[in-house]
């Protein structure tokens, strides 16, 4: 590899505490859409011991059961989980409802590494005694149908940028040159695999914009951009996206409401 402008990469952090999560639905489950993140699980825990994965489920009136045996397999691999309903009693799954089940979940995986740290409760930027409190150095957000590796998961953390994304080919993104080699390109990318350092993720909810006609991820990108500036992509490593077409094409049973 030749040598990359200084700045632009960092020694690879092992023993850094690393929040990999997920958002998912029973559909996903039903249709054999929810384990392809878990992939190399094994090999991530291995050579990141400090690393945690967890998972927001949304749920409807069956709860819980609706994942069946899954919850078992999350167990296995030491995998935290909470869950969640958007109770609108609207049982179909579709564009115009999707976004804020899906931003939940997002937020909720953020939630969760905001509470493992201690807060002072008083006054705005007090200090605070943080022994023994778990402070993420970075958030990795997975969608559930989209495969992790640990290669991956390396790649991302090595980059030194704020927010840093894999190179996803279905979505045929491109922007401004950082790095020849390896290629690493500026531009808006999908939060399908997208890793949020710290302090950064703290500033970044998850939400839509129905003004700007955005949808989660670009509204996110379009803060960040504000805030930061824009994300760092890989070329280097890729990843599937298998399921990017409108939910109305895909079959996807209603969710059941009491």
């Amino acid at each position: 590899m030749e040598q990359a402008p200084e700045g632009i990469f960092k020694p690879i952090n092992y023993e850094m505490n690393l929040l990999v999560g997920t958002p998912l639905v029973g559909w996903k489950v039903e249709r054999g859409e929810h384990k392809a993140w878990l992939h190399e699980v094994g090999k991530i825990q291995e050579k990141f011991p400090n690393v945690e994965f967890f998972a927001a489920l949304e749920v409807d009136s069956r709860g819980i059961a609706e994942y069946g045996s899954f919850i078992d397999e999350l167990g296995s691999h030491r995998i935290a989980y909470w869950t969640y309903m958007i109770n609108d009693m609207d049982p179909n799954v579709s564009s115009k409802n999707r976004w804020i089940r899906i931003e939940t979940g997002r937020n909720l995986i953020r939630e969760y590494a905001q509470r493992k740290c201690k807060l002072g409760g008083l006054n705005w930027g007090e200090a605070v005694d943080r022994t023994g409190a778990i402070t993420y150095d970075a958030i990795l957000y997975i969608d559930s149908d989209v495969q992790l590796t640990l290669e991956m998961v390396e790649k991302l953390v090595e980059v030194n940028h704020h927010m840093v994304g894999i190179d996803v080919p279905i979505y045929c993104l491109s922007g401004k040159l950082i790095n020849e080699n390896p290629r690493i390109e500026e531009h808006w990318n999908t939060a399908g695999v997208l890793l949020i350092n710290s302090p950064f993720f703290y500033d970044l909810p998850w939400y839509h914009n129905s003004y700007l006609n955005l949808s989660e991820d670009p509204t996110l990108q379009h803060l960040a951009e504000r805030l930061y500036g824009q994300t760092w992509v890989r070329k280097d490593v890729k990843a599937h996206h298998p399921h990017v077409k409108e939910v109305e094409a895909r079959g996807i049973p209603n969710r059941q409401y009491s």
